[in-house]
């Protein structure tokens, strides 16, 4: 079988997005790729059958490839009405999409924007650092990180979000003091126990902490130990590998394995999570009761495994709370039937009005809880 490839350019704000879909007949998957100005931003791969004919492959190559324009077509429409809309809520959640598919310079626009309408929007600082670190600006990464925590000094989070910051840029000391307030903050954090590992050990290799240089081998290893016991993602072949070279003391190569593992597990998270925050930006029609209720279920679990997980409550919380402004609305739609089936029911028209104030009131709120993060 032979392979076959689809491209289209689209051009926005004097940046270049082009869009390559093709089929990889070694391991039967559509892999969609997209360049932000020649620069890899995203790829997402879609599995199909080994006995898929060659019509078969050739129509989903096609159809993935439109699917994956449209997408990107939706998205910087999106970003150019949220602009002119000054919709803090729908911004974050755009930034957040674009920055979870890897649309750096884009999400840090939209945060910055958010941040200029409400400077104490503690979520977009907190954003705006794992942006600023992804575009490689350690400096301005530990800014945002220092001011989401200067307002919520308990999200663990933060903490583990300004400890990366500070390990991109050669702080180990401070990346180690973050990391175990992290895990102080919340005992079952699985990624700052992760982060907490690196960091002894790059501190060893760059010799910078020497009070943090005793046993840092077993440290470590306990660290990663606790990590994979909480995050079982982290638990890979290469991970089994990286604790044997670890334990050689070989510091460099284990380092250099250990990242490669917490990179991959990065890049898993960050594709649920962009799938879920595309879904309020380009489709908020989609956002059902099932929709919701999917993600009360998805956090309960989290929570459950990891009880002391506080930042996980905060969005259980607006979820809960959407999912009650959808049933009121379906109490409103009752009534509506009911006036269309007999309008001399004054009462029931009376009682109508009334939920509509509650209804408005219930918007209200979490527009305002949205723009408070």
């Amino acid at each position: 079988m032979k392979s076959y490839r689809s491209k289209s350019r689209l051009v926005e704000n004097q940046r270049e997005y082009l869009i390559q879909t093709e089929n990889d007949i070694d391991h039967s998957l559509i892999s969609s790729v997209v360049f932000i100005d020649g620069v890899q931003a995203e790829k997402v791969e879609f599995p199909h059958p080994e006995e898929y004919s060659q019509e078969q492959v050739i129509s989903l190559v096609k159809r993935r490839h439109e699917e994956k324009k449209r997408e990107i077509e939706n998205l910087l429409k999106a970003y150019r009405e949220v602009q002119q809309q000054h919709h803090p809520g729908m911004m974050f959640h755009l930034a957040t999409a674009f920055h979870f598919k890897g649309f750096y310079p884009e999400a840090r626009g939209l945060f910055l924007s958010v941040l200029k309408m409400n400077p104490n929007h503690h979520q977009a600082l907190n954003s705006l650092c794992m942006t600023e670190l992804a575009l490689g600006d350690g400096k301005k990464a530990i800014e945002a990180g220092q001011a989401a925590i200067a307002i919520c000094p308990q999200y663990a989070d933060y903490r583990n979000n300004l400890g990366n910051a500070y390990l991109s840029a050669g702080s180990c000391k401070d990346a180690v003091a973050e990391f175990e307030e992290a895990v102080r903050i919340n005992l079952y954090y699985g990624d700052a126990y992760y982060n907490l590992g690196l960091a002894l050990i790059y501190n060893a290799i760059k010799q910078q902490d020497t009070s943090l240089f005793a046993n840092v081998v077993s440290k470590s290893s306990d660290c990663f130990k606790k990590a994979v016991l909480i995050n079982p993602d982290y638990n890979t072949a290469s991970f089994a590998e990286a604790v044997k070279i670890l334990r050689s003391s070989d510091l460099e190569a284990a380092y250099a394995r250990f990242c490669r593992i917490r990179d991959e597990s990065k890049k898993k998270h960050q594709h649920e999570q962009a799938a879920f925050h595309m879904m309020f930006v380009l489709h908020p029609d989609w956002i059902s009761e099932q929709v919701v209720g999917e993600r009360i279920q998805f956090l309960q679990d989290e929570i459950n495994k990891n009880p002391g997980y506080v930042d996980m409550y905060p969005e259980l919380s607006r979820c809960y709370l959407e999912k009650a402004r959808m049933t009121w609305e379906k109490g409103m739609e009752q009534y509506r039937k009911a006036i269309e089936i007999n309008p001399s029911l004054l009462t029931i028209g009376d009682c109508l009005e009334e939920a509509q104030t509650g209804y408005e009131g219930i918007c209200k709120a979490l527009e305002a809880i949205a723009g408070k993060g």
